[in-house]
């Protein structure tokens, strides 16, 4: 039988037959490509979770190592600080600045006689003389040993009460502080056991509030009179004892009476920032420099002054290397930063527009800069309310308020970014780190280790230059420094209010004597009543010389009583000199104007 041939596929199931075996291999192709991605996404997944947790471990590790360093920092921020550190180990070497060099001015003109008499203010020589003190004689001032008085104590009394913190160093004091208990005395001494020893660690980071405007740097400013002077107008010594755990915050008055180290001259201890070159660096031609972006550049020599004036009024061996310096401004922008402050205002006072009244209220930064400037009656104040002796009580009120709500608020560790925030106005040589550790440190200090010290004295517009100047209290100034670094210093007696009142004397008696030197020879013994006038003065120069030295020496307390005749003997020769010189027509202009640009080596706005 015959076998049936095989029918061969034709094209078309052929065609199908492909197509069957095409959609079976991309089916088959796209799952294994699937199986892979999931494959793939998986091994993805268990990387990512690997890589995670080897993140997380270091994340703890940073953590705990970040805990541990934050111990440190809190507990021993002092290790950032190593070149500013204190021991109290050895006492500072008596010092005593050099008097200023006088150097006769050449003829300015004739002076109308009625301009010769200056108004000495409220000053009184009650108030300098005890009336029951022994009446000094040329000769015999090194006897005297009954201490001089001004409402009690001419150089140590201390009833005054001197400007302290300002608003302007709130913003500094809040890195490096913490807070106080709102009614902190000026000045009080503690229990002995509180001083510090020998051995003690202590950082001193200074606060200086700048009296700094800018319309200040501009040349209409200038051109209509204005002065350029930046004044240190707050300067806080924050002495942070690390070894004690404790802050004690030194107020230094503005108008104090000082000497500025390498400078000559009469200055109050604000006028220090001016005396290191101001706040801004200067060109040769005299005007602000500016950086690439247009602003201001810092002059670290002026601040470098102002922390050696401070460091000579710890006696010169305590170092400050450290400072935070702030403008109005800053106040301003730090109070509106945190929100404003919670306050009992408790004066009524205007300031250019703006009226306040007493009683609790919601205080804004500009509220808050005005009640910490205000001191004047035109302002509205009482008069027991006026002056910066009042102001300091507010000022200490005010900041302890200002520090109390940046604690409660817990923005204390934010200080760092808002002192970042205040370009143009903060200055400083510490570090971001050194900032944020203090800061920190901060935080944990209880309210009880903060204590408020003031070197005070007693103000006076007496007649040492015209201004009024606060002559510390030296007594208190010496017992401040031995509570807080354990050393003993000696007590500054050439800046007393007495030897000051008979050192402008002295210099003005020089001066007065050599403007009368043609006079005298033009005269040439011809008038009686101004040759002895011309003796008198060199006489009581002379006796005065020698009991300025005995009191230096501390063999005399008494002063006033040679300080007294010898400005009678420059006023007498004065009025002589202008009676003698009518009678002969002497030409030649007689200069007695007395002013502080004639023996200072650097000149500076007086205020």
């Amino acid at each position: 039988m015959e076998t049936p041939k095989k029918r061969r596929p034709s094209a078309e199931a052929k065609h199908a037959e492909k197509t069957l075996g095409d959609v079976e291999r991309r089916r088959k192709a796209i799952a294994l490509k699937k199986k892979r991605a999931a494959l793939k996404k998986k091994k993805r997944k268990r990387t990512i979770l690997i890589v995670l947790g080897v993140v997380l471990a270091l994340l703890l590790a940073v953590g705990g190592f970040a805990v541990y360093e934050y111990k440190k920092l809190t507990n021993d921020p002092s290790k950032l600080f190593q070149k500013g550190g204190f021991t109290a180990t050895t006492a500072p070497a008596t010092t005593v600045a050099p008097a200023p060099t006088y150097v006769p001015d050449a003829d300015e003109g004739e002076i109308d006689p009625d301009d010769l008499t200056h108004d000495p203010g409220d000053f009184d020589m009650s108030d300098l003389k005890d009336a029951d003190a022994p009446e000094a004689t040329e000769g015999n001032d090194a006897t005297a040993t009954e201490t001089e008085t001004t409402e009690g104590n001419a150089d140590n009394a201390g009833d005054a009460t001197p400007p302290a913190p300002e608003a302007t160093a709130a913003l500094a004091t809040t890195a490096a502080a913490g807070s106080a208990t709102a009614g902190s005395a000026a000045f009080h001494t503690e229990a002995s056991s509180t001083a510090a020893t020998e051995g003690d660690d202590i950082l001193n980071v200074l606060l200086i509030g700048v009296d700094y405007a800018e319309e200040r740097l501009t040349d209409e400013w200038l051109e209509k009179g204005g002065s350029s002077a930046e004044h240190a107008d707050v300067m806080i010594v924050l002495a942070i004892n690390f070894t004690k755990q404790r802050v004690d915050m030194i107020s230094l008055p503005r108008d104090t009476y000082a000497h500025i180290p390498g400078v000559q001259g009469i200055y109050k201890l604000n006028a220090s920032l001016d005396c290191g070159g101001g706040l801004f660096k200067k060109g040769e031609d005299g005007k602000w420099l500016k950086d690439s972006s247009g602003n201001y550049i810092p002059n670290e020599k002026g601040f470098e002054k102002v922390m050696e004036s401070c460091e000579w009024m710890l006696g010169g061996n305590i170092p400050i290397k450290h400072y935070y310096a702030v403008t109005m401004p800053a106040v301003k922008q730090l109070v509106d930063a945190i929100g404003g402050v919670d306050y009992d205002l408790d004066v009524t006072f205007s300031m250019q527009g703006r009226d306040y009244k007493p009683g609790k209220q919601h205080m804004n930064g500009q509220a808050v800069l005005d009640y910490l400037r205000v001191r004047k009656s035109g302002s509205g104040l009482k008069s027991d309310e006026t002056g910066d002796g009042a102001r300091v009580n507010r000022q200490k009120d005010m900041l302890v308020a200002i520090l109390n709500q940046l604690r409660s608020s817990g923005m204390l560790t934010k200080i760092p970014e808002i002192l970042r925030s205040f370009k143009g106005q903060l200055f400083t040589n510490c570090t971001f780190e050194q900032t944020t550790a203090l800061a920190l440190y901060a935080m944990d200090m209880p309210a009880k280790n903060i204590r408020m010290w003031s070197m005070d004295g007693i103000w006076s517009s007496k007649k040492s230059a015209k201004l009024n100047f606060c002559f510390t209290d030296q007594k208190k100034r010496v017992e401040i420094i031995k509570e807080v670094y354990g050393v003993d210093v000696p007590e500054y007696r050439d800046c007393t209010m007495s030897y000051a009142y008979w050192f402008w004397w002295d210099l003005q008696a020089t001066r007065y004597l050599e403007t009368c030197s043609g006079l005298k020879k033009a005269l040439d013994g011809g008038n009686s009543s101004f040759t002895k006038a011309y003796k008198a003065v060199q006489s009581a120069r002379a006796a005065g010389r020698k009991s300025a030295q005995n009191y230096l020496e501390g063999k005399s307390n008494y002063m006033n009583d040679v300080a007294e005749k010898l400005e009678k003997a420059c006023e007498n020769l004065r009025n002589e000199a202008i009676a003698a010189k009518g009678s002969i027509g002497y030409k030649k202009s007689l200069d007695f104007y007395s002013t502080l640009k004639r023996y200072n080596q650097i000149e500076v706005d007086p205020s």
